[in-house]
């Protein structure tokens, strides 16, 4: 098997509140299920969560429902005239992208591959940052995406999500 393929599903009490994580799937071609197999309760297998394959930059698995954070930034510059322009908006630049903000977002599984924003996709998770850039009438820009992590995951720490 070229990859492992597991799930984590979230055990709820009768009150609905979260309890524990099951874990199951293939490992080396063989089906490992959880104690308790088959073991009914609140939860379904439309609560199950696959690993995606990739890790944060702690090393810790990402799972789909999982929440991420990362920074961000977008930035521009307008083209200048004169020298003492291009030292202004070079200067204006720097402090766009040095003022970065902190972003989430649930890893979710749609058309075909999981995401966690557009247009950042979990290549760019693996890859460690998304980076854009380019020019428009007038000017040029550049977006970032980077430092993914694991805050917490939906079921565990809905409050999270906004």
């Amino acid at each position: 098997m070229d990859r492992e393929i597991k799930f984590r599903q979230p055990i709820e009490n009768s009150d609905g509140e979260f309890v524990q994580w099951h874990y199951w799937g293939f490992i080396d071609d063989s089906f490992i299920a959880p104690a308790g197999y088959g073991y009914s309760n609140k939860s379904t297998t439309e609560d199950s969560q696959q690993f995606i394959g990739l890790k944060d930059k702690n090393g810790k698995e990402i799972y789909e429902g999982d929440i991420l954070q990362y920074k961000y930034y977008n930035a521009s510059r307008q083209w200048w005239s004169t020298l003492e322009e291009a030292e202004k908006f070079k200067k204006q630049f720097k402090e766009q992208k040095d003022d970065h903000t902190t972003k989430k977002s649930v890893v979710k599984f749609s058309e075909g591959k999981f995401h966690i924003e557009y247009p950042v996709d979990l290549s760019d998770v693996k890859r460690g940052h998304y980076i854009d850039s380019g020019s428009y009438h007038g000017g040029e820009y550049e977006t970032k995406y980077w430092d993914f992590e694991i805050i917490g995951n939906k079921f565990e720490n809905p409050e999270l999500i906004d």
